[in-house]
């Protein structure tokens, strides 16, 4: 299998400038799903793609062209084995890897994880600040179209 994309264009594309395309209002509880829909500048068109449950989190950036994902989150205590072996364990960052996909030949892998903090990337449980964290990191503005809320529980 090919890969449809190379180290720099995918580099282009988490550089190039995006805004969020419309307005998501929600109250995100236990096992929510949703997907987040962002533009570049010259209209191609991404996803934030998001999961969340207490002690579960997974945003994943992709490229609705290709449907290949440039950056994916994880906030929990699984792991993700790279090519050379390394297993990377907890909160990590997966990162789209051209030598990752050919590294590893199982014709669909292609990004390697790196433990959190990466950069502007925390390493937080908290999924409204790893959405901020990951705005910043692709370079994407209109955040204020997006107003998701965590509903806090009462404590007596």
């Amino acid at each position: 299998m090919e890969l449809l994309l190379t180290q720099h264009e995918a580099d282009d594309l988490i550089a190039s400038l995006k805004k969020l395309t419309q307005k998501t209002t929600r109250i995100l509880t236990d096992g929510d799903r949703g997907i987040v829909n962002i533009s570049s500048n010259s209209g191609r068109k991404f996803s934030l793609r998001y999961f969340y449950s207490s002690n579960n989190i997974h945003l994943q950036f992709m490229d609705e062209k290709i449907k290949l994902t440039l950056i994916r989150m994880n906030l929990n205590d699984s792991f993700h084995k790279n090519s050379t072996g390394e297993k990377i364990y907890g909160n990590r960052v997966n990162i789209f890897s051209e030598d990752e996909f050919y590294s590893k030949g199982d014709g669909t892998t292609h990004t390697k994880a790196s433990p959190l903090p990466k950069g502007v990337l925390r390493n937080t449980r908290d999924i409204l600040e790893a959405i901020d964290d990951l705005f910043n990191y692709t370079n994407t503005s209109n955040r204020d179209k997006l107003q998701l809320t965590i509903p806090q529980p009462l404590n007596f």
